[in-house]
Formats: C-alpha cells, sequence, structure tokens
C-alpha cells in the first residue's frame, strides 16, 4: 500500500476542503504557467486545438491549458493509450499548460501496484523531458505529484451525500438482473425502481450504513436521479457508488464502498481543475453524466471553484485501431495468461513495455501517433504505419556495424601480412561526430553463407562443366554415373544480375579489398563449410558484401520478431472470432551463432558523448544499432559476465525495408537465388514443372537450410487458405476503348467463360474490367488477346463505370536496348511493335498470357497448393486482404514464368504455366 497523506494534491501542495487555499493554489500555479517564456513546440492542427485557441482568445478558464492522463491501473499500457498520452502532454505543452497524471484507482479487485510503476515507467519513457514546461523542476513530465482518483475519495463521498440531500440520489435494492431489465433496452424506456421514491433521510441512513460495512457486496448500490426515460443509457439513472470489501492497493481498508468511473472522473476532473478533458470517443455518450455530475455540485461549495470559468469540459476523439494486432486488455490478458508471449513486455505485444524492449525509440512513437492524427473519424491503422516511423527515426540515429546471421568462413591464401590490417571505418554514413570504429582484416573472415551462390561446379566430375559455364549464367548437362545411370551432380546457374560470391567469381568485401573465389571447401555431407580465396586490391566492382574478422568475432543470438498475426483482423473471419486461430506461428525466429564485429563491445561499454547524445535525443534504447544489410537490433540484456556463454542477444526492431506487404516480391532475386537457378537447371534438361521438383531436390533442401531466418519467415507467412479463395481464370479481350473520361484508363470487355453456360458464381460470363493500360500498351493489339484475370474482386466503379474484375501484369526495369554484339535487337523491336511490351518511363510493362492452346474460363491454379475453392466475391475488408497477400507473392522467374512464393510455385493451366514475354525477375501486379 503506498504510504501517502489523504490530502488534495495541487502543484505538489497539499491542500484539503479549503475553498479559498485551493482557489489561491490555482492563483500561484496558472500566474507561473502564464509566466513562463515561449515553449517551443509544434503540433498538428484538429479541431481540439481550434476549440482550445477559441477558449484562450475568449479568455476562458483565465487562459489556463489544464489536461490529465488518467489509465486505471490494472493492466499494461498499448498503443492506444500511448496516442492519448502523447496528445494529452503535447497539446498542453503547445499551449504553454500542463497535464496532470491521475490514476482512476475505482475498482480494487483489479489493481495492483505492478501496474502503478508499469505505467509511470511508460509515461516517463514515452514522453520524456522535452515536454515539461520550464516552471516544473520535477523529473517527470507531468505537474506536480502523482495523483489518485483515491486522494478525492472524502471529496467524492461527500458529494455523494449532498446528491441524496438535493435529491437526486438515492440508495437502490434491486438485484443486479433487476437492474439490468428496469434500465430497459435500446428501442425500450427504462422503468422506475420501487426504490427510487425513497426519502432523503431514509436514503442517507443506508448510504452511511454501505460505507460503514453493513451489507454485503452487491446488496444495494448509490443511484442517480435522472431520467429512466431517456435515449441515452446512461442516464436512465446510471449507478454512482458499490459495494465492495476489497483490499485497496492504495487505502488499504479504509472503504467499504468504492465510486464508480464516471462519477468520479468528472469530480476529479473538478477538484484537479482541469480544463480540457481528453477522452476516446467510446465516452461520448458518457459526455451529458459528466456534465450532469459537475452541473449539480456547482452549488455545492465541494468543487474548487465559484464560477463557470472553472467548469472542466470533456471532448472525445477517436480511439485507435490497429492491424495485425489487438488492443483489448481482455486479448492481452489471454495472450499472456496462456503463454502465447513471454509476459507483458514480450517484445511481439503491442504494450509500450513490449515495444521499448524490443527497441522502438519513444520519438517513432510520438512520430507515429502524430501521424495517426486526432480526429472525430473511427481509423484503422496499418502496422506498417508504426515500422515506418521507427525506421525513420533509427536511420538517423542508430550507428552501423556488421553482423552475420550465418557465418561461412572465408580464408584468404595469399595473404602474406603478419598482423592484421585495421581499416577506419565511418559509424554512421550522416552523422560524422558519432565518430569511426577500427575493422581488423586478416586472413580469416567470415561472411555470411547466403551471400554465396553454390553452383556445385566443384563436384561435376567431368568436363562438361566449369566454373567459367557458371560463371556465364548457363546451366550444364548432369553427368551420369555409368553403373546406375543416376545424376551424379547438377551444376546450377546464379539468377540474372546476380553480384555475389560464387565459385570462380569475385566481390568486394565491404570498405576493403576484393576477393576471388578459387575453392569449396565442404563437409561430409556435401554443405559448404568454408571458401578459399584470393584479395586483389585494385580491380573495381559493383558486388560488395560484408564480412567479419573470425578472430575478434563477436558471438550473439538475433532474436528476429515479426508480427504477431497474420491477418490485419484477427478472429473477424474465425469461428467465434477466435483470434488465437490467426497467430503467426513464425511471430519469433531465433538466429543462434551469429557473429559481430568486435567494436560492438565498445559501443555498448563506453558509449561516446555524441553516441549517447544520439540515444537520448530520439529515446532510443543504449545498445541499438543498424546491422547493415540486415535490419535495426536493440541488445536485449547485458553481457554475462564470467560465465562459460558471453554471447549477446540483440532483438531486431525493424527490417531495413517492409517486407511483409511485398514479402514475396522479386521472389527469385538475390533474397533466394537457389530457386531461380534449380529452376533453370530444371528447365534445361526438359523437366516438366521445374518449380515443383526444385522444391523436392536434396539440392534445394539443402540451399534452402542455408537461407537466412528473415527469408524463412517471410515465405512461412503464406496463407495457404488465400491462394485457394482467388478465382484467377483464362480470359479473352472481345473489345477495348478509351475510357470517356479518364485519359489513362481502357475500358474493355473480357470474356472469362463461355457465354451460353450459367454466370459464373463471382460475376457474368463477359464483363466490363476498367485497365490502368492507357499509354503502356496500344488499344488496337489489345482485342482477341488472351489474358490472366481475377474475377471475384469487389466490383468497384472507376470514374464512374463499373469495373468487375482485373488483368495480371508484369512491369519491370527497361532492358538493354542491343544484342550482345551490340547491335539493335530485332527481337526486342518486333515484340514491341506487336504490342507485346511498351517501355513506360524506362519500365516495361507485359500482360501475363496463359498458354497457347488455354481454354478460355480454365480456373487457373497455383503449384504446390490444393485446387482452387473461390470465394463467390472477396467483397469484407478482411477478404479484400486476402487479393494483396496474394499479390504480394507473385513475380516472374528468370524464364518469364509467373511463380508465386520463394518456393518456385507457377501460376498453372492444363497445358502450361502462365507466362510474360520477356521480362524476367519481374514484379507481377
Amino acid at each position: 500500500m503506498i504510504a501517502h497523506s489523504r490530502s488534495l494534491l495541487l502543484g505538489g501542495g497539499r491542500l484539503v476542503g479549503n475553498k479559498r487555499a485551493v482557489l489561491a493554489s490555482f492563483s500561484k500555479v496558472f500566474s507561473s504557467i502564464a509566466s513562463d517564456s515561449e515553449v517551443p513546440s509544434s503540433i498538428t492542427r484538429n479541431f481540439i486545438t481550434n476549440i482550445i485557441e477559441d477558449d484562450i482568445a475568449h479568455n476562458k478558464y483565465g487562459g489556463r491549458v489544464v489536461t490529465r492522463f488518467p489509465p486505471e491501473p490494472n493492466g499494461y499500457l498499448h498503443l492506444g493509450h500511448a496516442k492519448s498520452i502523447n496528445f494529452n502532454f503535447a497539446v498542453a505543452k503547445h499551449f504553454k499548460g500542463v497535464t496532470h497524471m491521475r490514476f482512476d484507482d475505482t475498482n480494487p479487485a483489479k489493481e495492483n501496484m505492478e501496474y502503478v510503476n508499469s505505467i509511470l515507467n511508460d509515461v516517463r519513457w514515452l514522453v520524456q523531458d522535452k515536454t515539461i514546461p520550464a516552471s516544473n523542476a520535477t523529473a517527470d513530465p507531468w505537474f506536480g505529484d502523482v495523483r489518485y482518483a483515491s486522494d478525492y475519495f472524502p471529496v467524492i463521498y461527500n458529494s455523494a451525500e449532498y446528491l441524496i440531500k438535493q435529491g437526486l440520489a438515492y440508495v437502490d435494492e434491486l438485484s443486479p438482473e433487476d437492474l439490468k431489465l428496469y434500465r430497459g433496452t435500446l428501442t425500450e424506456h427504462g422503468r422506475d425502481s420501487p426504490f427510487r421514491s425513497r426519502s432523503v433521510e431514509e436514503n442517507l441512513q443506508l448510504f452511511r450504513d454501505m460505507k460503514n460495512g453493513k451489507f454485503p457486496d452487491g446488496f444495494c448500490v448509490l443511484r442517480a436521479k435522472i431520467d429512466m426515460s431517456s435515449s441515452n443509457m446512461n442516464l436512465r439513472d446510471p449507478t454512482l457508488y458499490r459495494i465492495k470489501k476489497e483490499i485497496h492497493p492504495v487505502t488499504g481498508s479504509d472503504w467499504n464502498i468504492y465510486p464508480m468511473y464516471d462519477f468520479a472522473h468528472a469530480i476529479s476532473d473538478a477538484v484537479e481543475g482541469i480544463t480540457h478533458s481528453l477522452c476516446s470517443l467510446e465516452f461520448e455518450n458518457h459526455r451529458p453524466l459528466y456534465d450532469w455530475v459537475v452541473d449539480n455540485l456547482l452549488p455545492s461549495g465541494l468543487l474548487p471553484f465559484q464560477k463557470e470559468g472553472y467548469r472542466p469540459r470533456q471532448y472525445e476523439f477517436s480511439r485507435l485501431n490497429l492491424q495485425y494486432t489487438v488492443l483489448s486488455k481482455r486479448k492481452l490478458n489471454t495472450l499472456v495468461q496462456q503463454h502465447h508471449v513471454d509476459g507483458w513486455d514480450d517484445p511481439r505485444l503491442p504494450t509500450i513495455a513490449g515495444l521499448r524492449r524490443r527497441g522502438f525509440p519513444s520519438a517513432a512513437v510520438r512520430l507515429f501517433a502524430d501521424r495517426v492524427g486526432i480526429s472525430k473519424v473511427e481509423n484503422n491503422i496499418d502496422i506498417s504505419v508504426l515500422e515506418d516511423c521507427a525506421r525513420e527515426v533509427l536511420d538517423s540515429a542508430a550507428p552501423r556495424l556488421f553482423a552475420i546471421q550465418h557465418p561461412l568462413k572465408l580464408t584468404i591464401t595469399n595473404w602474406e601480412q603478419s598482423q592484421p590490417e585495421i581499416f577506419t571505418v565511418e559509424r554512421h554514413p550522416k552523422r560524422p561526430e558519432l565518430g569511426v570504429r577500427d575493422l581488423p582484416f586478416s586472413d580469416k573472415l567470415f561472411i555470411d553463407r547466403d551471400d554465396f551462390f553454390d553452383t556445385k561446379c566443384d563436384l561435376i566430375t567431368t568436363t562438361t562443366t566449369s566454373s567459367a559455364a557458371a560463371a556465364s549464367h548457363t546451366a550444364p548437362t548432369a553427368p551420369t554415373d555409368g553403373a546406375a545411370g543416376s545424376p551424379v551432380a547438377v551444376a546450377v546457374a546464379p539468377p540474372k544480375g546476380y553480384k555475389r560470391l560464387l565459385l570462380g567469381g569475385q566481390v568486394r568485401l565491404r570498405n576493403t579489398y576484393v576477393v576471388t573465389c578459387n575453392e569449396v571447401v565442404r563437409d561430409s555431407s556435401g554443405e559448404v563449410v568454408e571458401l578459399l580465396c584470393t584479395y586483389d586490391v585494385a580491380t573495381p566492382l559493383k558486388g560488395i558484401i560484408q564480412w567479419v574478422d573470425q578472430e575478434s568475432a563477436v558471438r550473439a543470438d538475433l532474436y528476429l520478431y515479426d508480427r504477431l498475426f497474420l491477418r490485419a483482423s484477427p478472429g473477424k473471419d474465425q469461428v467465434e472470432s477466435d483470434f488465437l486461430q490467426d497467430l503467426n506461428p513464425n511471430s519469433l525466429q531465433i538466429v543462434r551463432g551469429a557473429v559481430i564485429e568486435r567494436s560492438v563491445l565498445d559501443a555498448i561499454d563506453t558509449p561516446t558523448d555524441a553516441a549517447a547524445h544520439a540515444v537520448d535525443e530520439c529515446g532510443m534504447a543504449p545498445g541499438t544499432f543498424q546491422f547493415e544489410r540486415v535490419g535495426y537490433f536493440t541488445l536485449d540484456q547485458p553481457r554475462t559476465q564470467n560465465t562459460a556463454d558471453t554471447r549477446l542477444r540483440f532483438n531486431r526492431v525493424v527490417t531495413l525495408k517492409d517486407t511483409w506487404q511485398n514479402a514475396f516480391t522479386g521472389h527469385i532475386q538475390s533474397e533466394t537465388p537457389c530457386v531461380a537457378a534449380l529452376s533453370a537447371a530444371a528447365s534445361s534438361t526438359g523437366a516438366a514443372a521445374p518449380q515443383a521438383a526444385a522444391k523436392k531436390t536434396p539440392s534445394s533442401s539443402s540451399s534452402s537450410s542455408s537461407s537466412s531466418s528473415s527469408s524463412s519467415s517471410s515465405s512461412s507467412n503464406i496463407v495457404v487458405d488465400d491462394v485457394r479463395r482467388v478465382e484467377l481464370r483464362v480470359g479473352e479481350i472481345l473489345s477495348a476503348v478509351m475510357h470517356p473520361d479518364a485519359d489513362s484508363l481502357y475500358v474493355l470487355q473480357v470474356r472469362v467463360g463461355e457465354v451460353e453456360d450459367t454466370p459464373l458464381a463471382s460475376g457474368p460470363a463477359v464483363r466490363t474490367i476498367i485497365s490502368g493500360l492507357a499509354g503502356k500498351i496500344p488499344l488496337e493489339k489489345l482485342p482477341g488477346r488472351k489474358v490472366c484475370v481475377v474475377c471475384n474482386l469487389k466490383p468497384s466503379k472507376m470514374r464512374g463505370i463499373l469495373s468487375e474484375g482485373m488483368l495480371l501484369a508484369a512491369a519491370g526495369p527497361m532492358p538493354s536496348p542491343s544484342s550482345n554484339d551490340g547491335s539493335a535487337d530485332p527481337q526486342q523491336e518486333q515484340e514491341q511493335k506487336q504490342g507485346e511490351s511498351v517501355v513506360v518511363d524506362k519500365e516495361l510493362v507485359e500482360l501475363v498470357a496463359p498458354p497457347a492452346g488455354a481454354p478460355v474460363g480454365e480456373l487457373i491454379r497455383i503449384s504446390g497448393f490444393e485446387e482452387p475453392v473461390p470465394d463467390p466475391v472477396l467483397k469484407s475488408k478482411s477478404a479484400q486482404e486476402v487479393w494483396k497477400r496474394v499479390a504480394s507473392g507473385l513475380g516472374t522467374n528468370a524464364h518469364c514464368q509467373v511463380g508465386y512464393g520463394s518456393d518456385g510455385s507457377m501460376l498453372l493451366t492444363s497445358v502450361g504455366p502462365c507466362v510474360v514475354p520477356t521480362l524476367a525477375s519481374a514484379v507481377v501486379r
């Protein structure tokens, strides 16, 4: 129990009962505020700031602005609270006012000091000192002492007695069930309780008996006498007090009755002199009760003001709704109690404690709250907005380091120096004040396994292949074992544009030398365990990878946190709205045995003054870094001293780029090069369905096992049901005209089934589709073209015309206009003349086409998944997210075939895969 005076806390003073003293305190406090020098601040204008400006202009409240943050100490704060905290403190600062920190501790059964201490730490961290007016010398961001509603229990109790004496409150002995029944419904008026007509004297005695503990819990309540026929349910004689014989964390056993929130809230605001009581929108219907309480207590002499100018007003703004997580205390408690997460500060939770442990800077959370904004419009914010705010803040503040997730030994065979060479590198490319770091470089290094592409050329024992063949991007045929007649090994080619290391290839080790891989060392299972290389000082090269010196490397475990839920609205589409069914099983992946450059120890143990300032200015946790090409990471726990395990633990704050919505875009590029290579090798040997085969081959399994945890996390985020719910069909464009009201749009008539058939479940066999291909593909080239159509999207009007589907198209960078001999490429010119593709602003756009012979109306499936069972229409908000997730996984491989995901699945018809004419490794949209 907290030991402190049961007095009224105002501005650090302790005043009780004396109205004149309270008013004098108000005058002193706010004259000091008014005399402060201007506090530089900025805030986005909104309807509440407009109200406050008008109040100040009319000298309402004597120019004072006093806000408050009044959480219940029954749980941990989350991002929804962060929005309220940020605005209450920021708006007070902007208008040179103050903010009170007050706990609404009116329900002792659910409150404890763990929550109190956590909330105070969260507010201190989020607000920091920058919002404190100069008049307030305390280290805390709020004005005066921490306040509790329980500080005002005597005033609140006396207020209740006053209402009883005025005939405005009565003691009701109806059971909880009858109370609910008598209250009525939204369509039926309530009924007067049989106890409503009790005399003032009887009510007063019963209320005092409640206070003195003469009745058991639930025996009776004190109700306001307002209007049982009101259309506002909150005015149908609401409960003001109830009996709860609970030990209170602050007052102990002093009280047997406790006020309801609505009653205590209004009185606490009035006692503290709050001018603008800012609440979330769910309290809008409670405002009439707030006003009723204050208005009826004005003549009582119990509140520290005598004129209307000191009266508090309540204003409401929309609460925060966030996708891919939950903000309900009940749901958060379920996650914690059922051990789906590791406590309230689990870095995957949207609690402020979880965000802080994960490494989100407080400045990023404030930036997020600012961007969400204040309005009365309900919002549903994608969590990527928060992640982008973190990237923005960390990019400018976090020092850079080299870290290797999956170390692979690299030995330089022509190194002749006896000591490591030291390279001095900036800690931050844009902040020279952060200083430099020393990188030792020797003949024994680590590179990341993902930065080496295994062509397997060294396994080919015949002369049909070589390193040169791999380097020239060809896929040689596999030699065979004469006895068994089965392949011994297959050399695979890297994807087009691959710039990292392979056997016989070169790459620059960042900030140092170019190395050439001459030999691959394997273990007994054939896995690559070491690369033998030579280095070159002067060779210019574009491909660059990071590295870490073996001898000085620091071991660490990386905790790769991702979104806790797979769906934007967890539970919305589940039976009984079971949000737990949408948990992301890969929301945490742990990479053991990563290595980091040795300067990380100096940065953690002895940070420079400039580094400490960078931490302070944005609320970034000490030990936060950008691991180059990996992500932003924060030290979770201090190093263990004098133990065998000295590995650091780092939590990933965010990836360097948003990889969720586009987790599979460019899926056969540098992140997962093995898929494209295996596909190319299988295709060159005439194998059917090469991607499907690649998923099952030992070489594919071996390659995938060495991919990064982040890549595997992305791959596992594919929602299998999504693929089956989308209706993709072979279509034929019957006609094409310009949109009458938009030069950038075509109006197409597209057949997606036989006309004489019954219309498809998702719509008619011939439908209108509005397409943004104008200026990209000539209009006259479209009629008669076969296309791939998304048929079950929600129809929507585009400039006045209803569109009933979407065509798939690929887009990518413009290829080189010349052939190998430097002359113009006649094939490309011919394809462009035929309207197969058009270059627009150095971007090539091509329609995805089914193979010749694919029947119009055929349902297109994705290899590796079960047969489609499409929704009639992807209509709801959650259903519309299905197509977004599927679309983010579409792209083309090195053979211009349209694939899905990172495992080589393809869009297939009965006669073969869907393709584009020329775009390899391109995005499909």
